[in-house]
């Protein structure tokens, strides 16, 4: 979805592009949105705002008609961002609130990629993210107090890590698909 407004809009914009800027300052799209913000050779391009029919929005920087650069985002069901984008996608460092979640670190290509820290209402996660996955260092921590801090793969516990319960008992070992793999210590 993230790249599909943008997208939509280009191709919209080139289908009537000639060379020359086609929009006015403030302009009604073809799918009903509003565009104010500046536009060379037919694409939006610098900074600019688009209201969506739908209810969302984004403001900041476009290249070549794609949100590109520093932005904010605000979809239809309350989810917010405000970070960078490269072609339409989140992809830097960036700020992702949703109902009922908040991210906060870096993205590639519009998936969580790298250091960040994840906040649920049933965990809290921070470390490393690989295709929006926990992925490699980190520490979670679940609502009922227990806690797991080590290595991770594909979202799971993956290799050495301790596991402590919400009593303060520690199990030190090798977890593999988040399970402690022999007697531990």
């Amino acid at each position: 979805m993230r790249a599909l407004l943008p997208l939509a809009l280009t191709l919209m914009l080139a289908a009537c592009g000639d060379g020359e800027s086609l929009l006015p300052p403030d302009a009604r799209l073809p799918d009903g949105g509003r565009y104010h913000g500046e536009v060379v050779n037919g694409l939006l391009q610098g900074e600019g705002r688009i209201d969506y029919p739908n209810g969302s929005w984004y403001a900041g920087s476009f290249k070549d008609g794609q949100w590109h650069g520093q932005g904010e985002w605000h979809g239809s069901n309350g989810e917010v961002y405000r970070g960078q984008f490269d072609h339409g996608l989140f992809h830097g460092l960036g700020d992702l609130t949703t109902p009922g979640s908040h991210y906060a670190g870096t993205f590639s290509h519009g998936r969580r990629d790298g250091e960040g820290t994840l906040k649920q209402a049933d965990q809290s996660y921070r470390g490393q993210f690989k295709d929006d996955q926990y992925h490699g260092a980190g520490q979670l921590e679940l609502a009922d107090g227990s806690r797991y801090q080590g290595l991770f793969a594909h979202g799971k516990p993956n290799g050495a890590g301790v596991r402590s319960d919400a009593s303060g008992n520690q199990f030190s070992g090798r977890f593999v698909d988040g399970q402690l793999q022999g007697s531990g210590t």
